[in-house]
């Protein structure tokens, strides 16, 4: 079964979701990401972009962080891997959030807010083609000022 998804181009899957990923979607095929997560282990460890991402959508936001960074401090500090580091913090920041009552340890929300707001400006200072909102990690690349999710004022 392996060789038949590999056939098909785990890396082009995964650039597809990447292109066209929405913070406010679902993205269940849980199945696909962990073959997706093995096989990039297995051929393409250095490929901290793509495994971040199979991270942040599997819900692992310290393991997507900890991707991330590791391909930023190698140099390949994509405007693609700024974003999404900032978006696994906001997925940090909300997982926190909904334990503030029986966990009280680690970055505070204000903290990982700060981080993600930080990144989304090093995006956009990259090059980053995306208006970006810091409040939930939404981009837009068209001319509107504020988030279409949660009204926060675009950076851009």
């Amino acid at each position: 079964m392996r060789n038949e998804i590999v056939s098909y181009g785990i890396p082009d899957l995964i650039d597809e979701l990447i292109e066209g990923y929405d913070p406010r979607g679902e993205y269940p095929d849980h199945r696909f990401y962990q073959l997706a997560s093995s096989w990039l282990g297995e051929n393409l460890k250095e490929d901290s972009l793509r495994i971040g991402f199979i991270h942040l959508l599997r819900g692992r936001y310290d393991e997507a962080v900890e991707e991330f960074d590791r391909g930023i401090v190698a140099g390949s500090g994509t405007p693609e891997a700024y974003y999404f580091r900032g978006v696994a913090l906001l997925g940090k920041k909300k997982t926190a959030e909904d334990k503030r009552g029986i966990f009280n340890r680690g970055e505070s929300a204000e903290e990982l807010s700060g981080r993600a707001r930080e990144d989304f400006q090093q995006a956009l200072r990259s090059g980053y083609g995306w208006k970006l909102c810091p409040g939930c990690g939404y981009r837009a690349s068209s001319e509107t000022s504020f988030c279409a999710n949660c009204g926060s004022k675009l950076l851009s």
